[in-house]
């Protein structure tokens, strides 16, 4: 059994062992480069992810995104679809500054409502219902009823209940025109035609 090292001959050999581990370290990390330049680069990048993370999102204003006038024909599309993209629209959801506290989208027109298409049975068995503050005022309105009376209502009240509720719901509904047939009183305002989103199905039929 070997016999144990002096202590000083032992800490002169930790002491050797440390700085040859200290600059091997060095070596490996920069071996051109002082501390200090190391250092330096280490604090700029800290700047720079700083920076990257206090980036703030896109909050727009009210009044700040003027809204332009879009057409769309109502002949032959479906209710649901037709009214989500029109939601879509009005909202503003189209665009990469939509803020969901502000009127951000388009005006929408609309014209044809009579000519909308429904799928499955809704004409026979949807009805529309609404009620009065007196005992026995439920009133039921079937869909056939209220395209052949009331087609702009057919539409608006689909639309309606896919917007926001409140005012701002309000103030998006005030921006959807609709009418009945082909003619609109909004030719002042050079409307373009709406691009209506078609499923890969239907694309697929149509080829």
């Amino acid at each position: 059994m070997e016999p144990w090292p002096c202590l000083p001959a032992l800490a002169r050999q930790i002491a050797v062992d440390s700085a040859f581990a200290t600059n091997y370290t060095n070596e490996l990390v920069a071996p051109d480069c002082p501390a200090a330049a190391v250092n330096s680069d280490k604090d700029r990048k800290s700047e720079e992810r700083s920076l990257h993370m206090a980036t703030k999102s896109f909050m727009a204003k009210t009044g700040s995104i003027e809204g332009k006038w879009l057409h769309a024909d109502a002949t032959g599309k479906v209710l649901g679809r037709l009214a989500v993209r029109i939601a879509t629209v009005l909202m503003g959801k189209h665009r990469v500054t939509y803020t969901p506290h502000v009127a951000t989208g388009d005006f929408v027109i609309v014209t044809n409502a009579s000519k909308i298409r429904l799928t499955g049975r809704k004409l026979e068995q949807k009805e529309y219902q609404r009620y009065s503050l007196y005992p026995g005022g439920l009133k039921r309105i079937p869909m056939k009823t209220m395209l052949e009376k009331k087609p702009e209502e057919v539409i608006r009240l689909a639309v309606r209940r896919m917007l926001p509720k409140g005012s701002l719901g309000n103030h998006l509904l005030k921006r959807l025109k609709i009418y009945a047939g082909p003619n609109h009183p909004h030719a002042a305002q050079c409307p373009e035609e709406m691009p209506l989103l078609e499923s890969a199905a239907r694309a697929r039929r149509a080829r």
